[in-house]
């Protein structure tokens, strides 16, 4: 198979331009909280206790959970960001497709890649560069 790598560099900027693009989509203004995007991408929002390793999660039914024991106050609002990165790339899916094509053989990276780009994501919505 012929493979057209991406650095980790177009790959980062791959996720910032999504996130771009979700603000101007969605009309997500910076300064917006978790609970503001979440709504206005039409993604339903709960806190409720969780298994402590886990700050939230993505339903399958749009539902970002928060983890209600949550004691750290900014870390909610990172943690709804980075689930509503994991509904843009799975909605988007060009990165969800070049890293299955690339790490086909190993769920693990792919995992790690994907949780990365949802940190970056995050990041962006929460402190724009």
């Amino acid at each position: 198979m012929n493979r057209l790598y991406r650095t980790d560099q177009e790959l980062e900027c791959m996720v910032l331009d999504l996130v771009h693009r979700a603000r101007e989509e969605y009309g997500i203004p910076e300064g917006s909280t978790g609970e503001q995007a979440s709504q206005a991408i039409g993604l339903r929002l709960s806190y409720r206790p969780l298994p402590d390793s886990i700050d939230g999660l993505l339903s399958n039914n749009n539902e970002v959970v928060i983890n209600s024991a949550q004691q750290n106050l900014p870390r909610p609002q990172f943690t709804i960001f980075h689930e509503i990165m994991h509904y843009l790339l799975e909605r988007d899916g060009e990165l969800y497709e070049y890293l299955t094509d690339v790490l086909s053989n190993d769920q693990d990276a792919f995992d790690a890649a994907i949780e990365r780009f949802c940190q970056v994501g995050a990041a962006e919505f929460l402190l724009p560069r």
